[in-house]
């Protein structure tokens, strides 16, 4: 009997790690398209695209210190928010974010980027203190202050609450609260939100 329990044990592994490869390899391809359809609908936008360092970055030239560029924050995002920067970009090689062009998740504690970060160029931070940047919103290009209702910008907004709030006018942002995530940027189907520097 002893001799069939190893090969039955074998079977089912190799079919657990199949099932796992294959859920692995359906999030890959959901991210990649998610990727390519937000550059799709979103071409303009670049020139003038406010850029972050991960959440949890260290401040000034201690982040580019510590980071080693070992991508391991890039891997850990679920949201495939974080990107190497290219050759012809600022702090090129290392992990940065376009929250208007791919949100940030602001996952929940503890976050996957900064856990991932064994240098400690990404320092613990709870999520409600993350600050990417400051969603800046375009007036013009918001329906609601013309009496169309839509809500997209609280309704994604993973810290609603604190960050945005909507009124008669259009969405209200709230500078001390809101973490510079990207999700009503990149989910507002008028593209009336951007993000911008963070307040000072």
């Amino acid at each position: 009997m002893a001799d069939h329990k190893l090969p039955r044990r074998d079977f089912f592994r190799r079919g657990l790690l199949k099932v796992a490869q294959a859920a692995s390899d359906a999030l890959a391809a959901a991210g990649k398209e998610l990727q390519a359809r937000t550059a799709r609908t979103r071409p303009n936008r670049a020139p003038g695209l406010h850029r972050s360092r991960p959440p949890g970055a260290v401040a000034g030239r201690e982040f580019l210190t510590l980071c080693t560029k070992c991508n391991d924050c890039v891997t850990a995002c679920p949201a495939w928010a974080i990107r190497v920067a290219g050759d012809n970009e600022a702090e090129p090689g290392y992990p940065m974010l376009e929250p208007s062009l791919a949100a940030c998740a602001v996952c929940e504690d503890p976050v996957p980027c900064i856990a991932a970060c064994e240098t400690g160029a990404l320092v613990s931070t709870p999520r409600e203190s993350i600050r990417l940047g400051l969603a800046v919103l375009d007036v013009d290009r918001c329906v609601v202050p013309r009496g169309e209702e839509c809500d997209f910008c609280v309704s994604y907004c993973p810290v609603p609450e604190q960050a945005i709030r909507m009124s008669e006018a259009g969405p209200l942002i709230v500078d001390w609260g809101c973490v510079g995530c990207g999700m009503c940027a990149v989910m507002c189907p008028e593209e009336a939100l951007s993000i911008g520097d963070t307040a000072s």
